[in-house]
C-alpha cells in the first residue's frame, strides 16, 4: 500500500507536487489549531483542502504565488521563462532517448545544445 502511494507521488508533475505539498502543511497547521478549538468547530479534511487557495498555493520559480502577481507583470513573466521553455520543448522534441532516466549531459552534445540555444532565442525574440 504505501509502495503504491511513492509510486502515484512520483508519477506527479513537480507544481502539482509542489501544491500537494502546500495543501499538506495547510493541514497540518489547520489540525494544530484545531486542538485548541472546540470539537464542533473543526473542519473534515475535505474541507480544509478545499479552502486553500489555488492562488496561494501555486507558486513560480522565483518564488511568487499567483496571488502576488499583477496583470501588469505578465508579459515580463513570460518573456523571462520563454527561453527556457523553448530550450527545454527542442530538447525533448529531440527524439526519445533509449534510456529516460539518463541525465541529459548523457544523451545530447553540447553542440547540439549550443544550436538549440541559438534557435531557442531566435524564436523568442
Amino acid at each position: 500500500m504505501q509502495s503504491s502511494r511513492w509510486q502515484k507521488l512520483a508519477e506527479l508533475s513537480f507544481d502539482d507536487f509542489e501544491r500537494r505539498i502546500e495543501a499538506t502543511k495547510y493541514d497540518i497547521r489547520r489540525a494544530a489549531e484545531g486542538v485548541e478549538r472546540e470539537p464542533h468547530e473543526k473542519t473534515s479534511r475535505k474541507e480544509t483542502r478545499q479552502s486553500v487557495s489555488i492562488f496561494k498555493t501555486t507558486k513560480l520559480r522565483n518564488g511568487s504565488a499567483l496571488e502576488d502577481i499583477r496583470w501588469s507583470q505578465l508579459n515580463q513573466l513570460i518573456r523571462n521563462n520563454a527561453f527556457e521553455l523553448e530550450l527545454l520543448r527542442m530538447i525533448r522534441d529531440a527524439g526519445v532517448p533509449p534510456n529516460p532516466n539518463a541525465r541529459l549531459r548523457d544523451i545530447i552534445s553540447e553542440s547540439e545544445v549550443v544550436d538549440f540555444v541559438r534557435l531557442a532565442l531566435g524564436k523568442i525574440q
